[in-house]
């Protein structure tokens, strides 16, 4: 049998010109929907990065991990680290990678960005202190001996598991404390606190600052506070 008879028909049964129109629709088709459904070499710019935002504000202590916005755009809080005066929140933010470098709602995203994260009941300013990081803190107990001298009052309520609380968490606990007259109104102490610390380049952090010999460290429970500098470590 020839492939294409006298009358132009392909195997004696089709027309050659049908059959080529329906070979071209079937390559137009084709065409449409590799445009519509997206090839696979199509590249993905999409990006996650965490960030750090260091907040003194108070209102800040009441944000918890989940949904807030940031800067009025979508963002999600992985993490959240609480000491006094200073409330460090992790923030997961869905971008873009470009030529330019990662992008949150077209903005690029840089260490100083002072950013409002907001929650339905707190907002909070604060700074972008970190970045390219991850999604959760990386925090330790860390125990230290603070001297202090204070009045007979203070001295005589305080006691081992105290504990120095910001909303639901505890910040600090008191181990240990010795205690010894000074005169007839005042007593020396030396304390023992395991402070919950956040660790920075490797250094512990607490209330902001890095905990080291020399510092001085505020306490402060439900019936009294007071002030000492940390002589071990």
């Amino acid at each position: 049998m020839e492939l294409i008879d006298e009358k132009g028909r392909l195997f004696g049964r089709v027309n050659i010109v049908d059959a080529l129109v329906v070979l071209f629709a079937i390559a137009v088709l084709a065409a449409g929907a590799a445009l519509v459904l997206g090839g696979s070499d199509t590249p993905d710019t999409s990006e996650r990065m965490h960030v750090t935002v260091e907040t003194a504000n108070q209102s800040a202590t009441a944000v918890t991990s989940g949904r807030v916005t940031y800067d009025g755009a979508d963002a999600n809080v992985t993490d959240v680290y609480r000491t006094p005066n200073r409330t460090y929140l992790r923030v997961a933010l869905d971008g873009t990678r470009t030529d330019d470098g990662f992008q949150f709602d077209r903005q690029h995203v840089r260490l100083g960005d002072t950013p409002t994260v907001a929650t339905e009941t707190a907002v909070a300013g604060g700074a972008v202190t970190e970045r390219n990081t991850t999604a959760t803190f990386d925090t330790e107990t860390t125990t230290v001996t603070v001297e202090a001298t204070v009045d007979d009052s203070v001295a005589s309520a305080i006691s081992s598991g105290d504990e120095q609380r910001i909303r639901d968490t505890t910040v600090a606990t008191i181990t240990g404390v010795d205690t010894a007259s000074e005169n007839a109104t005042h007593a020396s102490l030396d304390v023992t606190l395991a402070l919950e610390t956040r660790l920075a380049d490797g250094t512990a952090h607490y209330g902001g600052s890095p905990v080291r010999l020399g510092r001085t460290v505020a306490v402060e429970t439900d019936g009294y506070e007071f002030e000492g500098e940390i002589i071990q470590r």
